[in-house]
C-alpha cells in the first residue's frame, strides 16, 4: 500500500500547542495500518523545509514491508500551490491520495496574496504595514464599507473550482483520491474575521460537488465537527487539537481497506 497525504498545515505537529508528532492523524494512520508491527517514532523519516521564507514544509515518511506512507504538509498552501506540487510529483505508484486544501483559499483577508508577497519582500515597508494592519484590524473590521467591499480571498470561488477540478482529473485515474472538506469555523471567529463561516460553507459546496461529479471519496471533517467545532481545534480556531487528529484518523481509515 502506497499512501500519500498532501495537506496545508492541518497535518503539522504543533509542539507549542502540545500537539506532538505521535498525536497527529498521520502517525495514528500509520500505526493502525501497521498494527501488527511495533511502530515507534524513530521508524519515521521526518524533516522541515523553509521555502522562500514564506512556506514551512513538513515531510514525514514511513516505509515498512510493502507499505509506504508519506505526508507533505505546506503552510499557507492554496489550490494553486497544490497544483504545482502535483505537477512535480510522480504519483503513478500511489494507491491512495489524500488531498486537504481550502482554508487558505477561502479565508477573508485585508490584503491579497500578491500584496502580502510584495510587502514581505520590501522589509522597510513590511515593518510599517504589518504592525499598522494589526493595530488597526478592529477598526477595519468594524468599517462597513471595507468589510463588504475590500476583504479579499487568496483564491476566488471560480478559480478554486476550476483549479481543483483540473487537479482531480489529473490524478483520479492513477490513484484512489480522497478529498478533505474544510473544518468548520467556531462562531466566535466570525467577529474577528467577518464572512469566514459563510466562506467555508461556500468552498465546501465546491469540494462536495466536485467529489460527486468526479466520483471520488470525501473525508468529511465539516459534517463531523460542525456541531461543536471548538472541541476539535486549538485556540486559533482551525488547526486540529488531539481530539481533532483522532477524529480525522478514524474518518481516513474508513476510506482505506486494511
Amino acid at each position: 500500500m502506497n499512501i500519500l497525504f498532501i495537506t496545508d498545515s492541518l497535518g503539522y505537529p504543533r509542539e507549542g500547542d502540545n500537539i506532538f508528532f505521535t498525536d497527529t492523524y498521520f502517525y495514528k494512520i500509520c500505526t493502525s495500518i501497521l498494527k501488527d508491527h511495533q511502530i515507534e517514532e524513530d521508524d519515521f523519516t521526518k524533516k522541515w523545509i523553509k521555502y522562500k521564507n514564506f512556506h514551512d514544509i513538513f515531510i514525514a515518511k514511513l516505509i515498512k514491508d510493502q507499505h509506504k506512507i508519506k505526508i507533505i504538509s505546506i503552510s499557507s498552501m492554496d489550490v494553486r500551490i497544490l497544483q504545482k506540487i502535483i505537477n512535480l510529483m510522480d504519483i503513478d505508484n500511489i494507491s491512495h491520495l489524500f488531498i486537504q486544501v481550502g482554508i487558505v483559499d477561502c479565508t477573508p483577508r485585508i490584503l491579497s496574496r500578491r500584496e502580502v508577497q510584495i510587502i514581505s519582500k520590501i522589509k522597510p515597508l513590511s515593518l510599517i504595514v504589518k504592525p499598522f494592519l494589526k493595530r488597526k484590524r478592529k477598526e477595519i473590521i468594524n468599517n462597513y464599507y471595507l468589510r463588504h467591499t475590500k476583504f479579499k480571498r487568496y483564491i476566488d470561488e471560480e478559480s478554486f473550482n476550476i483549479t481543483l477540478s483540473n487537479i482531480i482529473k489529473t490524478v483520479k485515474d492513477k490513484a484512489t483520491v480522497n478529498l478533505f472538506t474544510i473544518c468548520p469555523i467556531p462562531s466566535s471567529f466570525n467577529k474577528t474575521t467577518p464572512g469566514w463561516i459563510f466562506s467555508v460553507i461556500r468552498y465546501n459546496l465546491i469540494i462536495k460537488d466536485l467529489s460527486i461529479q468526479c466520483q471520488i471519496n470525501n473525508v468529511n471533517l465539516y459534517e463531523n465537527m460542525k456541531h461543536n467545532p471548538l472541541k476539535y481545534v486549538i485556540s486559533d480556531g482551525h488547526h486540529l487539537n488531539i481530539v481533532g487528529h483522532a477524529l480525522t484518523s478514524r474518518l481516513i481509515l474508513q476510506n482505506i481497506n486494511i
